[in-house]
């Protein structure tokens, strides 16, 4: 991997002010972001500590007829959707 120097801001020629457009700006990410970003990669998603006794004794432990058929219900919606926000 190259190290490139940051390149200048462009101006838009039509605009009147001169004044360099922060969204066509383009940044170099430094040393310290690079090593983040590859720390952050490595890493797994998971729960961040056990649950404590409270949690653990709030968790319910067994399922409803009516949690078993609403879930049942969800999955069947699930499997039929159609159109926008379709997770294929």
């Amino acid at each position: 991997m190259t190290n490139r120097e940051p390149e200048e801001h462009t101006v838009d020629q039509d605009r009147t002010d001169q004044q360099p457009d922060p969204d066509r700006a383009r940044t170099v990410p430094s040393g310290a972001t690079r090593e983040a970003e590859r720390d952050d990669a490595g890493v797994t998603a998971g729960a961040d500590r056990p649950p404590t006794d409270d949690e653990e004794h709030a968790a319910p432990t067994e399922v409803t007829d009516e949690q078993r058929s609403h879930e049942e219900e969800m999955l069947e919606r699930g499997a039929h959707q159609q159109g926008e926000g379709r997770i294929v």
